[in-house]
């Protein structure tokens, strides 16, 4: 399978295999189904529970081998000692992609580590290609809303694109672009990363013609030549807004217990942006802010820049912000 046949069968699947169904309220099995359901996702749905039942009135099958074909993703959602058999399960079932949402892998320890190796290596040997573990989950807005994520926001379809290195943040990211009225097309909580990482991603949302910007959350990145290109790549097309986390060395060490990453040095980091033409930011609320400008304004062609206001301050405020973006100011007579 090709890299743009995966990307069709994770983000655009029209059967999706729900392992680790639950009727438990307070399980991840329960709310993440039910997301997709509610959400509006018209393919075909299959959970699978080893007691076998229904779900609300479909029909939840034992085992995967139980389960029509063909099937182009699953969603697994089991205690981690299971994954490493869903997964040769998946293979039987000639399934390429799968979004593992149970964490306890690598972000924990050398035992979890070895575990989460041991699930790539099947994975490789299948040719499965993995979200995650330890990830929040996927939205995709097009064409079907598969919403198989955690947060129980209701998404809004649009032109953003969010991938980011925490699901929570990735929750609230998406919260406040609902609240500003803007849609997502594609959310992505890359999680511990064990296979696809975040420049796989960044690829595929290169030529994806249903996203406009791309916004990220990064807190650290294991290849950085190939992230410097592709993010070269991407903001000569459409822009890139991004907010790092693990600046400083308490938040690194808080960075590499959350999701195994190497945060890095943020100036190095903040050079590659920079020559990059990629647009930093320092909270979630300027992310969402300049999403939205860049949606709602024409594109700047040049470095000339004319002030208009009606009081002062706000004049002397927007000079100096110009002046510090290298801007070049005109001034009237």
């Amino acid at each position: 399978m090709d890299k743009r046949s995966f990307y069709t069968s994770l983000f655009e699947p029209r059967a999706i295999a729900f392992i680790g169904a639950s009727l438990n309220p307070a399980k991840w099995g329960f709310n993440i189904l039910h997301h997709i359901i509610r959400g509006g996702y018209t393919g075909n749905i299959y959970p699978i529970n080893p007691q076998g039942g229904t779900w609300f009135g479909r029909p939840m099958y034992k085992s995967l081998a139980e389960a029509p074909r063909p099937i182009d993703a699953a969603i697994i959602v089991v205690p981690k000692e299971r994954v490493p058999d869903t997964l040769r399960e998946c293979i039987k079932a000639d399934i390429h992609a799968a979004v593992i949402i149970t964490a306890g892998f690598s972000e924990t320890g050398a035992e979890g580590k070895a575990l989460e190796q041991e699930v790539l290596s099947i994975a490789r040997a299948g040719h499965i290609r993995l979200v995650g573990p330890n990830t929040m989950g996927i939205y995709s807005a097009y064409p079907s809303p598969l919403q198989a994520v955690m947060t129980a926001s209701a998404f809004k379809q649009g032109p953003v694109a969010v991938v980011t290195q925490s699901g929570n943040l990735g929750t609230s990211i998406s919260y406040r672009f609902l609240r500003r009225d803007i849609g997502i097309s594609r959310l992505i909580s890359s999680g511990n990363e064990a296979d696809l990482t975040i420049e796989d991603y960044l690829e595929y949302l290169e030529t994806d013609s249903k996203t406009k910007v791309v916004c990220l959350y990064v807190e650290g990145v294991r290849q950085g030549r190939r992230f410097l290109e592709t993010i070269r790549r991407i903001s000569a097309m459409k822009p890139v807004i991004l907010l790092k986390g693990g600046t400083g060395p308490i938040g690194a060490d808080a960075a590499m217990s959350h999701t195994g990453a190497m945060a890095g040095s943020i100036a190095v980091f903040r050079a590659i942006c920079r020559q990059a033409n990629v647009i930093l930011v320092d909270t979630i609320d300027e992310m969402v802010d300049i999403a939205g400008l860049m949606l709602s304004q024409p594109q700047i062609t040049g470095k000339r820049i004319g002030i208009v206001t009606q009081g002062g301050g706000w004049g002397v405020i927007s000079a100096d912000l110009c002046e510090a973006a290298v801007l070049e100011q005109t001034q009237s007579g």
